[in-house]
């Protein structure tokens, strides 16, 4: 809990110096971190990658997008990760997703939130080892 608290504190300086509020996504971070994954899931009581971006965009920025991570991937204009700033959304390859990728929502300080899997449900993880290795795009609208 300590590290959830450090990170959304650095996110929330982070942003406040690039004039973006996050107060919003502070609340939305604080209510999801450990809720269950379940594929297909959409709601509290289990949800996957793909519904957990779109469930965040809707609620932090009243964005409606679309449902699976294919396509999102359509949907949001790749970038150059040298671009990378909160609420850009990072695409995976995955071996162990039905689909064959991850989606996730970064929130600063190399960190994204993402509902990972089975064993871990929702939770913020470090964008290095693995998942930079993984990593197929960043998306914007």
């Amino acid at each position: 809990m300590r590290k959830l608290i450090t990170i959304l504190l650095l996110s929330i300086a982070t942003t406040i110096a690039n004039g973006q509020d996050t107060t919003t996504l502070t609340q939305f971070i604080t209510k999801w971190v450990g809720k269950p994954y379940r594929y297909g899931g959409n709601s509290e009581k289990g949800i996957d990658c793909s519904a957990f971006v779109k469930r965040l965009y809707k609620d932090v920025y009243n964005i409606i997008i679309p449902r699976t991570t294919k396509t999102q991937l359509k949907y949001f204009t790749l970038i150059n990760i040298s671009l990378l700033r909160i609420g850009d959304v990072l695409f995976f390859n995955s071996r162990t997703s039905p689909s064959g990728r991850h989606v996730g929502v970064y929130i600063g300080n190399d960190e994204f939130i993402h509902a990972a899997n089975y064993r871990e449900g929702v939770k913020i993880s470090c964008l290095e080892g693995h998942y930079l290795k993984t990593l197929i795009g960043v998306g914007r609208l």
